[in-house]
């Protein structure tokens, strides 16, 4: 018995002797608590890189497929009204809307508002013609015809080549023309067509605003028997003997690009008006194009250094000078040759605010030493978001030539 509480005793003094303290608790608890606080640090760094990366990679991504976009959209620019004749005049669209200063790419057009601050905006146009860039030649307008659409003048072009416009949904059996040889399904719009007056072929040209303005039409019919091309009724426009008219083709752009709201819009000014101010904010005539899209500059690149051979008038097509001064007359159209432009997307949220200071890009500075000159600085400016510096950014910057524009060529007069 005795043996047996001896052995009782010694396993209780060995549990006693074997257990914990409340110190040795709490230092336990304490080391367990730093490890913890580790490991949550270590989570924290690790998931504010995984924030930084992957931000950064989105506005990787959104920034150069936008930059893209754009880029294809300035290589069309002018494609059918690139020709001196055409470019700087004021334009009557089908809407009714009288777009000023036709030009393959304005910058700030004045008809655009709304976007965000500091921030410019785009215009571009374009036409998909199969006519030449320089036009047909009107060789008259007829009175009337009867036969095989009844017109009046001055709804009737004589043109050299009508087959080069197409009218729409004419049947191949008496369609006499070569725009449409087999029938289609759905069928196919007609050509639209500018018609230029002689008198505005001149260089440096009269002013053609206001009621000298272009007028944009349909074709209703070409016919290569008689070289006579038809426009919808009541818009042709008299006097263009000697004239030409412009093929923009059966679908032809002219499209608005602006920030707003940190995202990218495009609006089409054939369906709707988009210089309207009462259109600003709605999301069906100012698409969307893409997010976190937060500003938007952008010069125009131009040769303006007086002609190098005072007898012919030719000048050395070398671009010089990049500035935002909009070409006041046709001729300083003709030497717009590019377009630089810079876009800055940013990434998601960050706390931390990483940015201190706004990216820059090579016109935000001046440079009156070297050229291309850039007497006039513009900064890339984020400041009317008040949370900006929460943000990362990425700048993309191009020099974009206006290749319609170039190949025309600029004329000695000019």
């Amino acid at each position: 018995m005795l043996s047996l509480l001896n052995q009782l005793k010694h396993r209780q003094r060995v549990i006693i002797e074997s257990g914990f303290s409340l110190i040795e608790i709490m230092v336990g608890m304490v080391i367990g608590m730093m490890g913890i606080i580790a490991m949550m640090q270590v989570a924290s760094l690790s998931e504010a890189q995984r924030r930084s990366t992957v931000g950064g990679g989105d506005a990787l991504n959104s920034g150069a497929i936008v930059m893209y976009g754009l880029q294809r959209e300035v290589d069309q620019a002018g494609l059918g009204i690139s020709d001196s004749s055409l470019v700087g005049c004021d334009v009557q669209l089908p809407s009714g809307i009288t777009l000023a200063t036709l030009a393959p790419v304005t910058i700030n057009h004045p008809s655009i508002t709304g976007q965000d601050a500091n921030t410019d905006t785009l215009l571009i146009v374009y036409g998909n013609g199969n006519g030449t860039p320089q036009g047909d030649v009107i060789n008259s307008q007829p009175l009337t015809i009867a036969v095989p659409v009844a017109a009046n003048n001055p709804d009737i072009y004589n043109v050299s080549t009508p087959s080069a416009f197409c009218p729409n949904g004419v049947s191949p059996t008496v369609l006499s023309n070569d725009c449409q040889n087999t029938p289609t399904s759905p069928v196919p719009p007609p050509d639209w067509v500018i018609a230029v007056s002689p008198g505005l072929q001149a260089l440096p040209r009269p002013t053609c605003a206001a009621a000298s303005r272009l007028f944009m039409t349909q074709v209703v019919w070409s016919d290569r028997n008689s070289s006579n091309v038809i426009v919808t009724t009541g818009q042709g426009q008299a006097g263009m003997s000697g004239g030409r008219l412009f093929n923009m083709g059966r679908a032809p752009s002219i499209i608005a690009y602006a920030i707003r709201s940190g995202r990218l819009t495009r609006c089409d000014y054939l369906t709707n008006n988009c210089g309207s101010t009462s259109n600003n904010a709605r999301a069906d005539v100012w698409i969307p194009v893409a997010n976190d899209i937060v500003s938007l500059r952008a010069e125009y690149g131009r040769d303006t250094l007086t002609p190098v051979n005072s007898t012919s008038g030719q000048i050395n097509a070398v671009l010089d000078t990049f500035d935002q001064v909009q070409p006041a007359t046709n001729c300083a159209w003709t030497r717009v040759t590019s377009i630089r432009m810079a876009l800055v997307a940013r990434g998601g949220y960050d706390k931390s605010a990483p940015t201190s200071v706004a990216p820059v890009w090579a016109g935000s500075t001046v440079n009156s030493r070297t050229a291309p000159l850039n007497p006039t600085a513009l900064p890339i400016n984020l400041s009317a978001v008040t949370d900006w510096k929460n943000y990362r950014y990425k700048v993309f910057e191009t020099v974009m030539p206006i290749r319609n524009m170039a190949w025309n060529g600029v004329p000695p007069q000019c």
